[in-house]
């Protein structure tokens, strides 16, 4: 009788630890998913951080891309315009000397042409064969002096009006028509250089083209 109530109790130690031990596997998968869902998680509100903060970090990136790129293009403009603006000063203010350089020549040439034409009358004016004489000095020098400023043509021309000047000066029997055709064709060559060399030659000639 005791034989038979023990074994009906072992059964049942039996049956609770095998429960137990059922209850305790299932409650060890619950927590594994448990801890994967937590994973899981964890992982979405990383992404989530993620995709909240990379659309900000790419437009402040490409804000300062672009502000970098107009910065850049801005200071390049800058650079060329300051650069352009000095050229043109340097150009204009070589062109200005230029031009001077050609009025204070036409102004002397004018003036040497008219001595010429009157060197005979050096015996009732001796001041005109000083004056003539310093003119001349003044046509050398200019041709043999303005490097920078007159063409190499026209020093030429210049040159050829001193021998003009000075065969008159020699012969004072020339011809006064054959040496007004001399000094004539001199200016005219004087003249056509000059407006090649500051390029009014082709403004003149457009001009007297609409004229006609």
């Amino acid at each position: 009788m005791d034989g038979n109530s023990i074994k009906p109790n072992q059964e049942n130690a039996n049956t609770t630890h095998e429960v137990l031990a059922t209850v305790k596997n299932d409650v060890a998968a619950m927590h594994k998913k448990v801890e994967a869902i937590q994973n899981a998680t964890a992982a979405n509100r990383s992404w989530d951080i993620v995709k909240l903060v990379l659309p900000v970090l790419l437009t402040t990136f490409l804000g300062f891309l672009i502000w970098s790129l107009q910065t850049n293009i801005q200071r390049k403009v800058e650079e060329n315009n300051k650069l352009l603006n000095t050229r043109l000063a340097l150009t204009e203010e070589f062109y200005r000397h230029k031009l001077k350089a050609y009025e204070d020549t036409c102004a002397e040439v004018a003036k040497l042409r008219e001595l010429l034409e009157r060197y005979d009358e050096k015996e009732s004016e001796p001041e005109i064969g000083a004056r003539t004489t310093d003119s001349m000095a003044a046509i050398d020098r200019i041709s043999n002096t303005e490097l920078l400023y007159l063409s190499d043509k026209f020093k030429g021309e210049l040159s050829d009006l001193w021998e003009i000047g000075r065969t008159r000066m020699q012969a004072t029997d020339q011809d006064q028509s054959a040496l007004k055709e001399q000094l004539k064709k001199s200016i005219d060559g004087l003249r056509v250089e000059m407006n090649a060399d500051l390029q009014t030659k082709e403004f003149r000639l457009s001009s007297s083209t609409s004229g006609s």
